[in-house]
């Protein structure tokens, strides 16, 4: 996955891309994951394209019955952003079958 962050200052400047995934069906997992982060220098007025590799095991929650960490099929939500914040994340909807 690839995401574009954008510096619109007047300055070179740094950023921390970080990426949450959500399951709003897992009742019992975290309202958020942190999954990964990059850390980037950004020219001013540049666009640069970010990439992050969701390998299997990014999807993995613990499955109460089973005593086992599993891939859990549904939606998910790929939050992304420079803060935790989640007024400040975009979105990406996804599934998982």
């Amino acid at each position: 996955m690839a995401i574009e962050v954008q510096n619109t200052g007047k300055r070179e400047g740094d950023e921390v891309v970080q990426i949450y995934l959500r399951n709003p069906n897992d009742p019992n997992g975290p309202l958020k994951a942190l999954k990964g982060f990059k850390r980037v220098s950004i020219k001013a007025g540049a666009v640069q394209k970010i990439s992050f590799v969701l390998v299997p095991s990014t999807f993995n929650s613990f499955n109460d019955q089973t005593q086992k960490f599993e891939i859990l099929p549904g939606k998910y939500e790929l939050l992304y952003g420079g803060s935790s914040d989640d007024k400040s994340l975009k979105k990406i909807g996804l599934e998982i079958q």
